[in-house]
């Protein structure tokens, strides 16, 4: 997608695109017309996406967020970073 090109080519991404999801958790929030992409930095430079979906809302729902936690505990628990 064009989208993702141009994110991973800017130095500093608006937040219209790229959004730290609030409640402690390390979760990033891609924003791509009402399309979502949930996922978090492994190390600086790597954003994993772990899920997506159409935002019906202006709230993420909490449903999604936990689908991602879930995501993230399993990639980092597979690299052994658990």
């Amino acid at each position: 997608m064009k989208i993702f090109e141009a994110i991973e080519k800017m130095q500093i991404v608006p937040t219209a695109f790229l959004k730290k999801l609030k409640g402690g958790c390390e979760l990033w929030e891609i924003r791509i017309h009402a399309f979502r992409f949930i996922g978090f930095y492994d190390g600086s430079q790597k954003l994993v996406l772990v899920h997506a979906f159409d935002k019906q809302s202006m709230k993420t729902p909490k449903h999604e967020i936990e689908v991602a936690v879930l995501r993230m505990k399993a990639y980092l628990g597979a690299k052994g970073l658990l």
